[in-house]
């Protein structure tokens, strides 16, 4: 998948006169390596977005399976109500861990 962020960039990316230190090529030889030493999933999304990130474009990006929520991370459960036009937090519960 590494070859395929790389590849996908490079055919549509449109702004690599604007980052003229990125050497694009280079720079995935480089990730070769990072990607061959992740243990397991999300060690490897992660390095494949930290590439992708490399372009420090707001629109290119690589989003895991999980996404948008890492698998086994805690998040607050809460409710939401609409009053006046806005978002109000109405009430918060206790959280897993």
């Amino acid at each position: 998948m590494l070859f395929t962020v790389w590849s996908e960039a490079k055919f549509a990316f449109p702004f690599f006169d604007q980052i003229p230190d990125v050497n694009w090529d280079s720079r995935v030889e480089e990730y070769i390596p990072k990607v061959l030493a992740t243990i397991d999933v999300e060690s490897y999304y992660e390095v494949l977005m930290e590439f992708a990130a490399v372009l420090n474009d707001g629109h290119t990006g690589v989003n895991p399976p999980w996404c948008p929520f890492k698998p086994n991370f805690d998040y607050p459960h809460f409710e939401v109500e609409m009053i006046e036009n806005k978002f109000i937090i109405t009430r918060v519960g206790e959280t897993t861990y």
